[in-house]
């Protein structure tokens, strides 16, 4: 069995654990930061509880879990809410603020022992009587070993993993995909191409992004205090847009990670925008940046139609609900 470490915050975390962390999640989160900052900005409603685990073979994590707990009043009834009656309930789920929001990762070598770890905790919290939903994802490698967790339902999702960069460049990639994806994609470009007064830039600053532009005052002013785009505000530093001089028709951002992996989100400020080209201008700046060699897409994982045919890695999780609302 390993080391069990709990932690309330993520500031509790000591320093010298977080490159280990790091380099264990790097395919999930671009960095440790992106927890910190999730936990600063998560209703006073909400924590969380962390833990991680620890071999005899050194003094670095192996495994991480992460449950957020979510507290609410629940009157019951009617008359229960008339009367001012009110309990609190907790909802638990086992997620992490990733691109898949899986909550529990170990090291492979450290797998079996880790989910023997993890499998205490779940039993814990699912002792627990105020709590009454409690939620895990888990990889389908790993589902067999919580089986006898005993879970009330289960249910199996796909989703997109990511892109790895095994072409010379962005031609060479679009080459190796069937010939009707090339077509499809190749006809986006035409489309884009043949609209007056498109063109691509490249920003360091949200703000700049808008600038020099007839509609680009009005339209920062729309987005920047938009809660998905607060927290790429802070961690990007790379801002691509599709555009014209006077507007921003798209942005898509990219957020560096560790060992080369890069981290991608697009928003279309026009709705008229193809999401299939988004995502191609997305593969086309990640291929033209030599030092990126992983590419994940934020907030597009369970769009598994769009990315299946594009040479983007998927993966099968197992969702597991140990406890519902439906069964009280």
């Amino acid at each position: 069995m390993l080391i069990t470490q709990k932690y309330h915050s993520a500031f509790e975390i000591d320093p010298e654990f977080i490159p280990s962390l790091e380099e264990l999640l790097k395919d999930k989160i671009p960095s440790f930061e992106w927890i910190k900052f999730q936990e600063e900005k998560t209703p006073e409603d909400v924590h969380f509880a962390y833990y991680l685990f620890f071999g005899n073979e050194h003094n670095s994590p192996v495994g991480y879990a992460q449950a957020c707990i979510h507290n609410k009043e629940s009157h019951g009834s009617f008359l229960g809410k008339f009367l001012g009656h009110a309990k609190r309930e907790k909802s638990l789920i086992w997620s992490m603020f990733g691109e898949n929001f899986q909550g529990v990762i170990f090291e492979p070598k450290y797998s079996k022992e880790g989910l023997e770890n993890a499998k205490s905790l779940i039993r814990e919290y699912n002792e627990r009587e105020d709590i009454n939903f409690h939620f895990l994802k888990i990889e389908k490698k790993d589902h067999d070993q919580l089986n006898d967790l005993s879970p009330i339902k289960t249910q199996t999702e796909v989703l997109v993993d990511g892109l790895i960069k095994n072409q010379d460049s962005y031609q060479d990639y679009l080459n190796a995909l069937s010939p009707a994806i090339q077509k499809n994609i190749k006809s986006l470009w035409k489309d884009l191409y043949q609209k007056p007064g498109f063109k691509f830039g490249n920003y360091n600053q949200f703000k700049s992004c808008f600038s020099y532009k007839s509609k680009g005052l009005e339209q920062y002013n729309e987005f920047k205090n938009n809660n998905r785009v607060q927290i790429y505000i802070k961690f990007c530093e790379n801002f691509f847009t599709l555009e014209t001089d006077e507007e921003v028709k798209a942005i898509i951002y990219f957020i560096e990670g560790k060992a080369n992996h890069v981290f991608c989100d697009f928003i279309a400020l026009d709705r008229d925008l193809d999401k299939d080209l988004l995502i191609q201008a997305s593969i086309l700046s990640f291929y033209e940046n030599r030092d990126w060699s992983h590419l994940h897409f934020l907030n597009q994982t369970r769009d598994y139609n769009r990315f299946k045919d594009l040479g983007v890695r998927t993966k099968t999780q197992e969702c597991l609900t140990f406890k519902s609302h439906d069964h009280f």
